[in-house]
């Protein structure tokens, strides 16, 4: 049995990928289509004394057609220092800012002139210090580019996928018929409820930021331990 997950590479993602990933055998980027502007392609939300804060890596302009794996940085400003200015003010006093900040530091003490390098590197030192196993592939060493439909049915058969694990948007434009006539069954998985403990209580909860705000504030044991209890409602499905 093989179960494999896709998605575009993101900057610091939010957590439901990684409570998607916990599901999956194979992780495949999908670098191979469309870049978005103004997506989590190159930036993501964290909390701050304001709310929420979206930190971005600047990228080079581009035409709009251009493929994800052809972005590149705009490195003439020192973004990282910046990033790493405001990660210290909005989490250096949270439990398990010394330790998760390992990760970034890892990161940002590299050069990175693709965007899409920096995102998968990261998604996989995340997934690391979660101690996930999943073996990454990008789509670009897979297949062309197609339809939407088609082209996740073209990575699932090419790596002999029997379970196609993902969120329930998907349901809008895959053709359920056609992978099961292919012997590959779609599993829809709703997000996980994320509630956490956060940094600036009186703002409330902010939910949808990036995965870095529940490690920083509750760890990842705890994340793990929410996973474990989301995984067990979806045995029946795998």
């Amino acid at each position: 049995m093989t179960s494999i997950m896709i998605h575009q590479p993101e900057f610091m993602p939010w957590t439901n990928l990684f409570t998607k990933m916990a599901f999956c055998d194979y992780f495949v980027f999908l670098d191979n289509v469309q870049y978005a502007r103004r997506s989590y392609q190159n930036r993501n939300k964290f909390k701050c004394s304001s709310g929420s804060k979206w930190l971005t890596v600047p990228v080079q302009k581009v035409s709009r057609n251009e493929l994800i794996k052809n972005i590149f940085i705009e490195n003439s400003t020192d973004w990282k220092k910046l990033h790493k200015t405001f990660l210290k003010m909005a989490y250096g006093n949270t439990s398990h800012y010394d330790s998760v900040i390992q990760i970034l530091d890892e990161t940002y003490d590299q050069n990175w002139t693709n965007l899409s390098d920096l995102n998968c590197n990261l998604t996989k030192l995340i997934a690391n210090y979660l101690k996930f196993n999943n073996t990454f592939i990008r789509a670009s060493m897979l297949i062309d580019a197609s339809e939407k439909s088609d082209r996740i049915l073209n990575i699932c058969q090419s790596l002999n996928a029997d379970k196609y694990i993902c969120g329930l948007g998907s349901k809008t434009y895959l053709n359920e018929e056609l992978f099961l006539k292919h012997g590959i069954e779609i599993v829809y998985l709703e997000p996980m409820n994320i509630l956490h403990t956060q940094t600036y209580p009186d703002l409330g909860f902010i939910n949808g930021l990036s995965v870095f705000d529940y490690l920083f504030n509750a760890g990842a044991e705890e994340l793990l331990l929410n996973l474990s209890n989301y995984k067990n409602q979806y045995l029946s499905k795998l």
